[in-house]
């Protein structure tokens, strides 16, 4: 692949994640995140809430799941809170039903088009699919 093709891809990306950005924070589309330990049932989030998240004990055992007012993230993005006789970590992510049981959350863009509740998204990311293939 030459250093050209590389260039449109990175720009595609890129073009990528502001649109699936701005459609995130937009005041339409409202986020969905499971709300128990096993992940079977969901919420509508809040418009003020813009991340899912899960939290862990140390054995990586799940506490909970819900909604969260932290700022959207591309990926996911795990944080470690310690106590004096315990750990936590919690990990957040942005897009609906994304807090799911890792046996069920595959981070493709496949499951992410699934996933995604509004088909003007779906439009965009698929047409920068292909044009991302046809770059390469």
């Amino acid at each position: 692949m030459s250093s050209e093709s590389v260039i449109k891809v990175v720009y595609l990306i890129l073009i990528l994640l502001a649109t699936c950005s701005h459609l995130a924070q937009s005041k339409d589309i409202s986020l969905k995140c499971y709300t128990d330990k096993l992940g079977l049932k969901f919420t509508w989030c809040e418009r003020t809430q813009r991340t899912c998240y899960v939290k862990m004990d140390k054995k990586r055992k799940v506490l909970g799941r819900g909604c969260s007012t932290r700022p959207a993230v591309f990926h996911t993005q795990c944080d470690d809170h310690f106590g004096s006789d315990h750990q936590e970590t919690f990990c957040y992510c942005s897009f609906s039903l994304c807090n799911a049981a890792p046996s069920i959350t595959q981070n493709t863009v496949a499951n992410f088009l699934l996933k995604t509740q509004n088909r003007v998204a779906n439009a965009i990311l698929a047409s920068l699919i292909i044009i991302v293939i046809h770059a390469i």
